[in-house]
């Protein structure tokens, strides 16, 4: 997956206020790890938990090869939301995924992404500091580039951050 897609040039560039300060995070950090016992991170996964929820941008991306714990970075970025006040929706790109995502996040709401961009009622619940994590970026940008744009813009209007996760191309 190119992280400089055409379609995400923009939102990229955009800048917002933060869905997540670094006292929130510290918080967070220290109540994740009290506890996930077991699940320790490394400095790589706490790095990009903090880039992904300290970003002052619409649109980040962040990558994590299979096996090295992008899991438990997503658990911690969604418990540093929390932490912050906002809420997380995940999205995927089925509903077995989805399914699988809301585990990951500790029971945080899942969607697959066309049922999330179909559904009426999803841009009334997004709030300024709110975050969605979308999971499978690869898979989702190049199979429904429309609907990833739909989802950005439903964010971008209700002042909400998306945060796309992928193993690199």
């Amino acid at each position: 997956m190119s992280t400089s897609a055409p379609l995400l040039d923009e939102a990229r560039r955009t800048q917002v206020i933060p869905a997540v300060a670094g006292e929130a995070f510290e918080r967070a950090e220290a109540r994740f790890a009290a506890g996930h016992r077991g699940r320790n991170l490394d400095q790589g996964q706490r790095t990009l938990a903090w880039v992904l929820a300290l970003s002052d941008r619409l649109v980040e991306v962040g990558h994590r090869e299979p096996g090295t714990g992008s899991h438990t970075v997503l658990g911690l970025l969604a418990a540093a939301v929390r932490e912050a006040g906002g809420t997380v929706t995940g999205i995927a790109s089925s509903a077995t995924g989805a399914a699988y995502l809301s585990a990951v996040l500790d029971g945080t709401p899942a969607l697959a992404l066309d049922t999330w961009c179909r559904s009426r009622s999803a841009e009334p619940r997004l709030h300024p500091g709110d975050m969605l994590i979308v999971t499978g970026a690869r898979t989702v940008l190049e199979a429904w580039p429309e609907r990833v744009r739909q989802l950005v813009d439903k964010a971008a209007h209700a002042g909400a951050v998306v945060r796309l996760i992928g193993q690199p191309a």
